[in-house]
């Protein structure tokens, strides 16, 4: 008998998913429990995997995964990627942590699964970005009067280097601040300045905001999220997908890092000689007075 449970209906625990799949696992077939234990190891891939996907990682067909997922009392697949997706956004740095310490119990090689991990993702980086929204973006960050910045926490890691490097070469960046003056640094925004927002999970809800004023201000709108499910999305003109998969309980930015590299250099053609301007001034103050900064 086929349930019809939605991921609404289901209590979110300390760890749903593996409870599921741990009470579940004697009505399994052998290619089923071949798939529990990838998804008990990886709640990401199933979260945002296709069907397709999650089988080719351990030999199973498509169709498997589909009678894996009915058999766990889902409708259907999308249901339980669904239920999973509200597990991973509502506890995914517990449920990290503990696939970290399974994984040093089992004697992993911590540095070398990281940087296995950061190649995956900027693998599907490569083959998710095209050339051609690089160019958009870039086009757009060049041509702006004023460009404002937003992404905070952990994610400051990738938008203070961004801001950093556009403001040197552009001298218009602004990188939005979290808190106090936020809106009112936004007040003079208008169809003319480019809003760059990063949004990864769990979804800051003042870069969404602050991205709707932008959008309600005319500003064009760029944003660096993780699936096509993100909330930016809709309030994008231009969008980059772009994985923060990591093998520790915090998100990687190594491949978003690459990704505004990328942009940064374009801008830097677009713009040859303002950049080239700029840089030349920086040279000369610093020659004249130091650089105390460092």
């Amino acid at each position: 008998m086929t349930l019809t449970r939605t991921p609404a209906e289901l209590p979110i625990t300390e760890d749903p998913l593996r409870l599921l799949l741990d009470n579940a696992r004697s009505k399994l077939t052998p290619s089923q429990k071949k798939l529990a234990d990838l998804l008990r190891h990886d709640a990401t891939i199933l979260a945002f995997e296709p069907a397709l996907h999650v089988g080719k990682r351990v030999g199973v067909s498509e169709a498997t995964v589909h009678r894996f997922a009915l058999q766990l009392g889902f409708a259907s697949f999308s249901h339980l990627q669904k239920f999973a997706q509200n597990v991973f956004s509502k506890g995914r740095t517990v449920s990290r942590l503990r696939r970290v310490a399974d994984n040093q119990v089992q004697g992993s090689n911590t540095l070398e699964h990281t940087i296995e991990v950061d190649v995956l993702n900027l693998q599907d980086t490569l083959a998710s970005v095209s050339e051609e929204s690089i160019d958009q973006g870039a086009a757009m960050i060049a041509k702006a009067r004023r460009i404002y910045v937003a992404g905070w926490r952990a994610g400051l890691a990738v938008t203070a280097s961004l801001n950093y490097s556009l403001n040197l070469m552009l001298g218009n960046s602004t990188l939005l601040p979290m808190h106090g003056g936020l809106y009112e640094s936004m007040l003079t925004m208008n169809a003319s300045d480019v809003f760059i927002a990063m949004g990864f999970p769990r979804y800051c809800e003042t870069t969404l905001e602050a991205m709707e004023q932008a959008v309600a201000n005319g500003a064009k709108t760029i944003a660096i999220t993780d699936v096509a499910t993100s909330p930016f999305l809709p309030l994008s003109d231009v969008v980059y997908l772009v994985p923060s998969y990591s093998a520790g309980f915090l998100d990687s930015y190594v491949a978003p890092l690459s990704l505004t590299s990328a942009i940064i250099t374009k801008v830097s053609l677009l713009r040859e000689d303002d950049v080239m301007s700029n840089l030349k001034k920086l040279e000369k103050l610093i020659r004249y007075v130091g650089d105390e900064t460092e």
